[in-house]
């Protein structure tokens, strides 16, 4: 709506674009709060968990964060060196490989939002040492994200010359 003034909105393009990923980020942001603050959440955050610090905790999730901060690291990396091998051999390839990464990026937030799922539920139940319970959570979760992402990937490839032009 932003980027090309639809629906009485004016047309501001790249700005637009900022726009509306910032009020996407918000909203977002809102949401997650909202959903974390209702007392009937399984994963309630308490303000005063927050203003109060507890530091073995805090140095415990730094020393099992810091491997996949590397890893990301080394991944951001390697996309900047594909992407400049990409530029390089012109630019419509980059333009492909720009609209690819992020129909990638969509399908990788899907599957890692059904990996956090899937990780809550079972940190939970094994937690109260339901292991079984656990166990087929996961499995479950497994079945649905791959149904899902079957879905899409039909749906992908079914659609695939509109989803390209809404690009080009």
């Amino acid at each position: 709506l932003f980027i090309y003034g639809l629906f009485g909105i004016p047309r501001l393009e790249v700005r637009g674009a900022a726009i509306a990923v910032g009020i996407s980020h918000t909203l977002g942001f809102l949401i997650t709060l909202i959903s974390l603050r209702r007392p009937t959440s399984t994963l309630f955050l308490s303000i005063h968990e927050l203003t109060t610090p507890n530091w073995m905790s805090i140095k415990r999730l730094f020393k099992l964060g810091i491997p996949a901060t590397v890893e990301q690291l080394v991944w951001s990396i390697g996309q900047v060196i594909v992407t400049g091998y990409v530029a390089w051999i012109g630019i419509t390839a980059l333009a492909v490989h720009q609209i690819l990464l992020r129909l990638q990026g969509v399908l990788s937030m899907c599957y890692m939002g059904f990996g956090f799922t899937a990780m809550t539920h079972m940190g939970k139940n094994i937690g109260a040492n339901e292991h079984l319970t656990a166990e087929s959570m996961g499995k479950m979760t497994h079945r649905i994200a791959f149904l899902f992402v079957l879905c899409i990937l039909v749906l992908m490839i079914a659609f695939s010359s509109p989803l390209l032009h809404l690009f080009i």
